[in-house]
């Protein structure tokens, strides 16, 4: 029998009623409140174009892929018409659509318009090719005016053939995106390159205009990357192959490799940029303490940084190599977007990532010129290595079996494993590389950086090794190699930092105590920093001792007597 009282029962079943009738609607209204916030939080994206857009001849448009990829935030609307062009006068003009007018209604916040297609035929463009800048001009100012105030991106159109459906991908590449960038650059626009990455993807539409089910997952992740770059918060993304990378495995977010971008803030941008290659032993990624943390401390010292996220176990060699060189070739295709020195482009890595680091150091590669795609006639080799505790070797004691087994499987060929083994791939056409690693490292033993070292020294290449005693495997940044490494860039003339100043001349006096040194008069001073000019404070008018601070008032130089 139950121990409560009958006024106890009624206090605890007037209470439940509480419950029941106050809390359970409270939660349903907290329940439709959220839901209500979540579907009027979505961000609304129009995509206007033509027949590619609207999906001809294919289960998969790239538009759907588009809202997949984006998720629950971003709602996806096609409005793209079979045919039309954005010249008004043009055969069938996209101004005259009821898809058109429907977008002032949906109010978007991001409008991409991706036309020009159609206006190559020669019906279009042989008339009115005067009149395209104007009409485009005339859409932004025309969509500029949705009371939702919408983001206009443009998008270049995506490559075709020469002649189908009287379609010319020459005239799309040649005359039409010039006049894209054009206006894109006159109203300070955001754009969207779908020509380039489809310059030699004709393959991948059967009717050389209109692109299948990979073709549209390429175009999804064009799409994809701009829009999460230009409106988002987030770091910057670069995938590495659009659609389908070579080798994939699947459609998941491991089989599709890219980098996270940090670019360096414009105010001490040095014009030196980083490739990094965190460890995991082939088997995952440190992606946060040997790559994003790492990214964020080269941004302080005025470094571009790109993180990697290349292709692990289950894949095999080459697929690692392949990722960390179209990764390079990207960052230099990419270079002036950022404003990055084209022969100042390094790779760093840790651990395993350091042996993809120095593969991608000593297999030497300039790039195809003859390529259809621009990306691929960059050349991939660094211009300068930093290798962090890595493994080298795939052979012998020092050898990082699991790193091995991961890369090569459990059986491969000596021939195999010596061709990966770096310290026998240094030539004297190896790029100066900084190394540093902790003894005794019971995982990744020190001897991988001596061999790589002494191979360096064989061949004459610019080098040095840090050795940490007491430090363990997988330091990160917490040793004395951050400091010593921004030093050896600057001894190799990578970053601004070394001045020789040799003669009375050079020096400007000047009454306050503090005198300017023009760069281009200085001896042995390296060309990226010529000029710019620098400061230079003595403990008197007269001379002496010295410390030279470059215009940013970053200390270069310290105690250098002037004569």
């Amino acid at each position: 029998m139950s121990n409560l009282s009958s006024f106890s029962r009624l206090k605890v079943m007037q209470h439940k009623r509480f419950c029941v009738v106050c809390i359970v609607p409270g939660l349903v209204f907290c329940l439709l409140f959220f839901v209500a916030g979540q579907i009027q939080a979505q961000i609304k994206i129009a995509c206007v174009g033509n027949s590619i857009t609207e999906g001809y001849g294919t289960k998969e448009k790239y538009v759907d892929l588009l809202n997949q990829k984006l998720g629950r935030g971003y709602q996806v609307g096609n409005y793209g018409v079979s045919g039309r062009t954005l010249l008004k006068k043009g055969d069938h003009p996209y101004w005259n659509e009821q898809k058109f007018r429907e977008i002032f209604s949906l109010k978007p916040d991001i409008i991409t318009i991706m036309l020009g297609t159609n206006d190559s035929k020669p019906q279009n463009w042989g008339s009115y090719s005067s009149e395209f800048s104007g009409d485009l001009q005339a859409m932004v100012d025309t969509f500029s005016t949705i009371e939702s105030n919408p983001q206009i991106i443009l998008v270049l159109p995506p490559h075709a053939g020469e002649g189908a459906y009287h379609i010319y991908g020459s005239i799309i590449h040649d005359s039409i995106v010039p006049i894209i960038l054009s206006v894109a650059e006159r109203n300070d626009l955001d754009v969207i390159d779908m020509n380039t990455p489809t310059l030699d993807k004709l393959n991948l539409m059967p009717d050389q205009v209109h692109p299948a089910e990979e073709g549209n997952r390429l175009m999804a992740d064009v799409f994809y990357e701009g829009i999460i770059n230009f409106t988002t918060e987030k770091k910057d993304i670069k995938i590495l192959w659009y659609g389908s990378a070579p080798g994939a495995l699947g459609t998941n977010a491991e089989d599709k490799p890219e980098m996270v971008v940090y670019p360096a803030p414009d105010s001490i941008n040095d014009s030196v940029a980083i490739i990094v290659c965190p460890g995991g032993g082939y088997g995952g990624l440190a992606i946060t303490y040997e790559g994003y943390e790492v990214a964020e401390w080269l941004n302080k010292q005025g470094i571009t940084a790109f993180v990697l996220k290349y292709r692990y176990k289950p894949y095999k060699h080459p697929i690692p190599l392949m990722d960390a060189r179209r990764a390079m070739r990207i960052v230099r295709y990419y270079a002036s977007d950022y404003g990055i020195d084209t022969t100042k482009i390094g790779v760093l890595g840790f651990s395993a990532g350091g042996h993809l680091a120095s593969t991608l150091l000593t297999y030497y590669d300039n790039g195809n010129p003859e390529s259809e795609a621009p990306v691929e006639r960059k050349k991939s080799t660094p211009d300068f290595g930093v290798l962090l505790y890595p493994v080298i070797t795939l052979s012998g004691p020092y050898a990082h079996t699991g790193s091995r087994d991961n890369l090569l499987g459990a059986s491969p060929s000596q021939t195999l494993i010596d061709s990966l083994s770096n310290q026998l791939r240094v030539t004297t056409s190896t790029s100066p590389t900084f190394l540093a690693h902790g003894d005794p490292d019971a995982l990744v033993p020190v001897e991988n950086s001596e061999m790589f070292d002494s191979a360096l020294a064989a061949n004459n290449v610019p080098h040095t090794l840090l050795v940490e005693p007491g430090k363990a495997h997988g330091y990160g940044l917490n040793g004395a190699w951050p400091d010593s490494c921004i030093q050896w860039l600057k001894e190799q003339q990578i970053v601004p930092g070394l001045v020789s100043i040799n003669r009375k001349t050079d020096v400007l006096p000047s009454n306050q105590g503090v005198r300017k040194v023009f760069g281009k008069s200085l001896d042995g001073l390296h060309s990226n920093i010529s000029n710019q000019i620098y400061f230079v404070t003595t403990p008197d008018k007269t001379g002496g001792p010295v410390r030279v601070y470059d215009s940013r008032g970053r200390e270069i130089l310290v105690d250098v007597n002037i004569p």
